[in-house]
């Protein structure tokens, strides 16, 4: 590309990104730490599984937004902390939930609705 188309599609990704941070904000999900290879956010939810079904929530919410802007976004979490202790995305350390809890909660929180009751397949 051209270095001009270059530059303003840069531009355009990072005032996405920044949409991206402020309307998780609104979603009462903390951004810890964005970048544009990573997204590290809070739920303040401590059950792992209610954590993950906050995460559902926010991105079932992203994806039906009227204007469409974030419907074509594909997030899931790849590491889920108990504890984090975070200076930047090099230096970081903390207690995470063990795989096979992980898998299964996500199993659970995807399967299971807002108010907890299952859904239709």
């Amino acid at each position: 590309l051209p270095p001009t188309i270059s530059r303003k599609l840069r531009s355009y990704v990072r005032t996405l990104a920044s949409l991206l941070v402020c309307e998780l904000g609104t979603l009462n999900l903390q951004v810890i730490h964005a970048d544009m290879d990573r997204l590290t956010l809070c739920t303040g939810k401590k059950p792992l599984v209610e954590a993950l079904r906050r995460m559902q929530f926010a991105l079932d919410a992203l994806k039906s937004r009227k204007d469409g802007l974030f419907r074509w976004i594909t997030l899931e979490p790849r590491r889920v902390w108990h504890t984090l202790l975070l200076r930047d995305k090099f230096n970081y350390g903390g207690v995470t939930a063990g795989d096979d809890e992980l898998e299964t909660a996500w199993k659970a929180a995807s399967s299971t609705s807002t108010d907890g009751s299952a859904l239709a397949p």
